[in-house]
């Protein structure tokens, strides 16, 4: 599955990122909404984890 995860926490979004590899998938991490906004007009997702608390 092809996700993009969008945290700005360094430690959780590692954490998250590490765990969603092991299990297989290919994840792209962005740290704020504008690289979650560039990267999903270039490529389709399945999945976007979005935290609802980025400034």
């Amino acid at each position: 599955m092809r996700i993009l995860l969008t945290e700005d926490d360094k430690d959780l979004g590692s954490a998250m990122h590490d765990h969603l590899v092991a299990g297989g998938h290919a994840v792209d991490w962005a740290k704020n909404l504008s690289e979650a906004r560039d990267y999903a007009a270039v490529v389709g997702y399945d999945l976007i984890l979005l935290d609802v608390h980025l400034p």
